[in-house]
């Protein structure tokens, strides 16, 4: 089978990239020529400039281009209907256009003006780890009106996911729905966590021993986000999506008091960092990681980040920052470390968690949100998230 991919970002490359790999003909379309310089050394698949005469013999199209956020949250359309309308002009009628890119509610029956066989398939990714997350999917989610097109999207999915994996397949309209919640829960999920987190602090409970027993609940838990996210707490939720998921969610919920809540508690957790780190009154801070997770260079909507920002605000510090993936004046977390009299890991880096007692003084302070440090037993005081100051 030929299929296409329209737009080949941190998400669409990776998609080509394993319809390639299982058997797909697969024909990239990227408006970037810079993107495409890239491309064109790794890619497995061809690469065009724009569509044209080759899109006939495609049977299906994914468009998984970019929906930035509007002033209101919700979804701007307008690149998901530019690249609709100009593949159109080239497929044959029995052609399946289905969007990947994140939508809003009623998106995809705008989209039906310009091509009847529309279908909606999200893709429930993370950043740094798409291609596996494409390949050993927890669950496949389509959303088609027409049995056929979901009949055809099945066994596209299926020759990549195999039988072992579960799909989850209704009408456009619900899945619109179904990808927007998973979008809320999630980070919704975190903001639980993190007062579950400041809870145990005050009454000197242990967040790890709390989200041990929460785990073993299946109405709450599940073996991927425990193994993963480090239970969750921390200093909040950033990035490229979970931040604009909640402001589209309050769009189309305006009243909704729980989506204000957890958009509160995670400005929260910036205010409450801050706050800690000059409770203590020293000058001198070492700033672990500014990306909005480990594992990525991104640093877009970062929690860490915004944390950073307000504490340059204050001219009696002086701040030290290291990042594995960001150009510094150290050439390693231990380095960094030397400098300061508060050390606050922002991002749970591996690196970091690395660190060894020795690598501190006893006169230092280590602020640890993310615990990965608990069992390290330093010689300084230490505070982590969750559990107060560690003894």
């Amino acid at each position: 089978m030929k299929v296409a991919v329209v737009g080949l970002g941190k998400v669409g490359h990776p998609l080509a990239t394993v319809l390639s790999r299982h058997g797909f003909e697969v024909c990239g379309i990227e408006i970037s020529e810079e993107r495409i310089d890239q491309l064109s050394k790794i890619a497995n698949y061809k690469i065009y400039n724009k569509p044209g005469e080759f899109l006939r013999e495609c049977e299906i199209v994914f468009v998984i281009v970019q929906t930035p956020s509007v002033p209101s949250g919700k979804f701007d359309l307008k690149y998901v209907e530019s690249a609709v309308k100009d593949v159109s002009r080239y497929l044959m009628p029995d052609a399946i256009i289905t969007i990947c890119s994140t939508i809003n509610v009623g998106d995809i029956e705008k989209l039906r003006k310009y091509w009847k066989n529309i279908a909606y398939t999200p893709l429930m990714i993370a950043l740094g780890r798409v291609e596996e997350d494409l390949e050993k999917p927890e669950y496949v989610l389509i959303g088609s009106d027409d049995p056929k097109i979901t009949e055809v999207l099945r066994s596209v999915w299926k020759k990549i996911v195999g039988d072992n994996v579960p799909f989850i397949e209704t009408s456009t309209r619900n899945m619109e729905i179904i990808k927007l919640t998973f979008n809320f829960w999630l980070p919704a999920k975190i903001s639980l966590l993190n007062s579950t987190a400041i809870f145990c602090e005050k009454y000197n409970g242990d967040f790890r021993v709390v989200a041990e027993a929460l785990k073993h609940d299946t109405r709450l838990a599940g073996k991927r986000w425990w193994n993963e996210f480090g239970a969750g707490a921390g200093i909040g939720f950033g990035g490229p999506c979970f931040p604009r998921d909640i402001r589209n969610w309050e769009a189309h919920l305006p009243e909704n008091v729980l989506v204000k809540a957890v958009e509160r508690i995670n400005v929260e957790m910036v205010e409450r960092s801050v706050n800690l780190i000059r409770s203590f009154g020293k000058k001198n801070v070492v700033f672990l990681g500014v990306t909005y997770k480990a594992g990525t260079n991104l640093t877009v909507d970062s929690q860490a980040l915004k944390i950073l920002e307000q504490l340059k605000k204050f001219k009696d510090l002086n701040i030290y920052v290291y990042d594995p993936t960001q150009p510094s004046r150290f050439s390693s977390a231990k380095e960094a470390v030397k400098m300061g009299e508060v050390i606050f890991i922002a991002v749970p880096w591996l690196e970091f968690a690395r660190l060894e007692p020795h690598d501190f003084r006893e006169d230092q302070i280590v602020i640890d949100p993310w615990r990965v440090l608990v069992d390290k037993k330093l010689p300084c005081k230490h505070y982590a998230y969750g559990i107060g100051w560690v003894r």
